[in-house]
C-alpha cells in the first residue's frame, strides 16, 4: 500500500508518525513545498538570539498534543513555561505592555478613548443567530471594533497560530467565544455569567490562558 501525505507540517507529521505505526508495511510518502519540514514551526538563531518563527508551546488541557509528544518519545524536550514570564508586549510605535485586567486596559495606549469606548460597547452589539461561519477579523470587527481587531486580535493570531484573523475561522479555532455569544449574548455578559457560576474563565489572548491549563514550551502559547 502506497500512501501519500500533502504538507510536512505539524499535522503532515503527525498523520504520518501515526500510519506509521498502524499500517508499518505501507509505503509512505510525504510531499512539502518548502526545503524543510515543520511548517509554520522553525527556530531560527540570530546573533546567539533563538527567535521561534510559529508556535512554540501549547496547553497541557488539550490532551491529543500531550499524547503526540508522549507517543513519539519527545517528553523530556518538553519545557514548563514559567509564571515570571507571563508578560506580553505589542508593538506599534513602541512596545507596549498586554493589559491583563479592565484598569490596564484603561491606560493603554493601544488604543484611543473612542476606540475603547466601542469595545466596552460590545455589551449592546445584538448577537448573531444565524449559525454562519466568520473569520476572526469578521467577529472581531462585528463585536469589538476593528481597532480592537488590528491591534490585539491579530497579536493573538500571530502567537498562537502563525497566522492572521482573516484566515483563521473563529467558530474552529475559539469555539467557547463563538459559545458566549450564542448562549449569552455577548462577549462580556457571557464573561460575567460564567464568572458568577464559578466556571473557568475563557481564554480571550495569549495573556489570558484559560485556568485550569498550563502550558509547556520556551513560553505559554
Amino acid at each position: 500500500m502506497r500512501i501519500g501525505i500533502v504538507g510536512a507540517g505539524l499535522s503532515g507529521l503527525a498523520t504520518a508518525f501515526y500510519l506509521r505505526r498502524a499500517l508499518p508495511a505501507a509505503e509512505l510518502v510525504v510531499f512539502e513545498a518548502e526545503a524543510a519540514p515543520g511548517g509554520k514551526l522553525h527556530t531560527e538563531e540570530i546573533a546567539g538570539f533563538r527567535f521561534e518563527a510559529g508556535a512554540n508551546g501549547f496547553l497541557t488541557n488539550k490532551p491529543d498534543s500531550l499524547r503526540l509528544v508522549e507517543d513519539s518519545g519527545a517528553t523530556q524536550y518538553l519545557l514548563p513555561s514559567s509564571d515570571l514570564a507571563r508578560k506580553r508586549y505589542i508593538y506599534t510605535d513602541r512596545l507596549h505592555r498586554m493589559p491583563e485586567s479592565p484598569p490596564l486596559f484603561a491606560k493603554s495606549k493601544l488604543l484611543t478613548w473612542p476606540q475603547k469606548l466601542r469595545v466596552v460597547g460590545e455589551f449592546v452589539v445584538p448577537a448573531r443567530r444565524d449559525g454562519a461561519d466568520e473569520t476572526l477579523r469578521e467577529f472581531g470587527d462585528r463585536r469589538l471594533g476593528r481597532a480592537f481587531t488590528s491591534v490585539f486580535l491579530d497579536a493573538m493570531s500571530a502567537g498562537i497560530y502563525g497566522s492572521t484573523p482573516e484566515k483563521i475561522s473563529v467558530a474552529a479555532a475559539f469555539p467557547l467565544v463563538v459559545a458566549l455569544e450564542r448562549e449569552h449574548g455577548g462577549l462580556f455578559r457571557g464573561m460575567l455569567a460564567r464568572r458568577k457560576s464559578g466556571a473557568a474563565p475563557v481564554a480571550c489572548s495569549p495573556a489570558r490562558p484559560a485556568a485550569s491549563a498550563r502550558s509547556c514550551g520556551t513560553c505559554a502559547a
